[in-house]
């Protein structure tokens, strides 16, 4: 597989908590609380873990 593939995996699956949410029934205010501090956290840790894959891939190719 491309490494660029894998990088848009890593960034892409931190969306994965926005599709999970039309699946999960909001019960109340903890559960909006819950997703509004996940779904942010997560977006950013693909990002920041497809920039650390990528500049470690190129890396070891060197």
């Amino acid at each position: 597989m491309n490494d660029s593939y894998k990088v848009w995996t890593l960034v892409f699956s931190g969306f994965l908590t926005l599709i999970m949410t039309s699946f999960f029934p909001d019960s109340g205010g903890g559960a909006a609380m819950l997703l509004f501090i996940t779904v942010p956290f997560f977006i950013v840790l693909g990002i920041i873990l497809a920039l650390f894959y990528r500049f470690i891939s190129k890396k070891v190719k060197d």
